[in-house]
């Protein structure tokens, strides 16, 4: 029997989205993948995490929208991902969790045409019902439910991606003897 881990790369994947595994380093796992992509103008949440990630980073430049984001919503057209950190994910639906506050803006998740989110292996869940039960438990947030690339089609069925969301989403799978739970 498969377990959670393999269940949600498997379906993430049929879904459109690409998965990075972290086997040692994350920042070094993160650094590399920007390069190989030519990104570098990213938006990212304003977490501990991601702030100790990017604090010396060379040649990319982050931007981290906090306030209002009315404030940025011109500037983060301009960047070439985002980078988000999931609470939870769903095994059999290949689905992203995603909460939304004032340091964890929707828009990082969604405007950007690459959306790298960090995805920890032991909070990935085995379906729906396990989800809303532990989000019932976080109390009154906003969530977005990403499952891979923004899909839409017209009245003919032609599928475009990328219109109404990133085009393409990367779940960077990282152990949870890489990050201990203080740092999530």
């Amino acid at each position: 029997m498969k377990d959670l881990k393999d269940v949600f790369k498997e379906r993430f994947f049929e879904l459109g989205g690409e998965v990075v595994e972290v086997k040692e380093n994350l920042k070094d796992t993160l650094r590399d993948f920007l390069k190989e992509n030519g990104i570098k103008k990213v938006a990212s949440w304003h977490t501990p995490l991601l702030r100790e990630i990017f604090e010396n980073f060379e040649d990319v430049d982050v931007l981290y929208p906090t306030q209002r984001i009315e404030n940025y919503r011109e500037e983060i057209k301009k960047v070439q991902a985002g980078i988000t950190e999931s609470i939870f994910a769903v095994a059999y639906s290949g689905t992203i969790a995603l909460p939304v506050e004032r340091e964890k803006p929707s828009l990082v998740s969604l405007i950007p045409e690459i959306h790298i989110a960090l995805v920890y292996d032991d909070r990935i869940l085995k379906d729906f019902d396990d989800l809303f039960k532990r989000l019932w438990d976080t109390g009154p947030i906003e969530y977005i439910l990403a499952s891979g690339p923004s899909r839409t089609a017209d009245i003919e069925q032609t599928l475009t991606v990328g219109v109404h969301g990133p085009k393409r989403v990367v779940a960077f799978l990282i152990p949870s003897l890489i990050v201990s739970y203080e740092e999530k």
